[in-house]
């Protein structure tokens, strides 16, 4: 795996903040999908023919709430978003043309109405915009073994971690929400620890969990008296660098 002279020369304690990131996902994720060699680099687990979605931005400002979602999901074939992909000259440019894909041919679908509602939260808290960055760029249908998937990022020189380590640092006091899921066998509102993934996704944010405090967002008993299993939990703290951010567990 190579990386442009800018990024060799950025050392652990450097602060990449999203122009550098947004380079990263320019040079190495759209150029090298452009020029056929990035399957090579993809896991298995992967979609390796789509092209990578690291990012879209929704009306995204200066200061932006950022939107950390685990992938794009399955890939589509749609013809509009595949011309979008082909006529791109740089992924800025495919991500403006997905963006408002995205928001007018899948309003009424889950993912239409999760931006909407980030969207929302974003002007509710004074920001501007939301851009909505992937934990991991690349398409896939389902994620069933994140166990085996974290060692895959963890791989030395690998492109997940490669990417991951630009998307942690790239968070550096942003504003950061992030929604995940868990199992729903057993209530969330006791003691929980968090499990390798949830805490891998946390860390990726900049969220202490050490110092972050938990609380319900929602607890809608199913019959009178008795406690729902499917209650949120919310865990709000400081980022390593002092920012905010917010994981919900659904």
């Amino acid at each position: 795996m190579w990386l442009p002279t800018e990024f060799e020369s950025l050392g652990r304690g450097s602060k990449f903040m999203l122009n550098e990131y947004v380079l990263f996902c320019e040079r190495i994720l759209w150029s090298e999908w452009k020029k056929g060699t990035l399957s090579s680099q993809v896991p298995t687990a992967f979609e390796r023919s789509e092209a990578p979605e690291p990012y879209l931005c929704f009306d995204a400002g200066q200061k932006p709430l950022i939107a950390l979602t685990t992938n794009p999901g399955k890939g589509m074939r749609h013809r509009r978003r595949a011309q979008i992909l082909t006529k791109a000259s740089s992924y800025k440019e495919a991500a403006s043309g997905l963006a408002k894909f995205y928001e007018d041919t899948l309003a009424r679908k889950p993912a239409g109405r999760r931006i909407a509602k980030f969207r929302r939260l974003s002007c509710l808290l004074g920001y501007q915009g939301v851009r909505q960055i992937e934990l991991i760029p690349l398409h896939s249908k389902s994620l069933p073994r994140k166990d085996t998937l974290l060692k895959k990022i963890d791989e030395k020189g690998g492109l997940l971690r490669c990417y991951v380590e630009v998307v942690r640092k790239s968070l550096t006091n942003c504003a950061v929400v992030c929604v995940q899921a868990v199992g729903t066998r057993s209530p969330l509102n006791g003691a929980r620890k968090l499990n390798g993934w949830l805490s891998w996704v946390a860390n990726t944010a900049g969220l202490n969990l050490g110092t972050a405090s938990r609380y319900c967002q929602i607890c809608r008993p199913r019959h009178k008296g008795e406690e729902d299993h499917r209650s949120r939990l919310g865990v709000e703290g400081e980022t390593s660098e002092g920012a905010r951010a917010d994981d919900g567990l659904e």
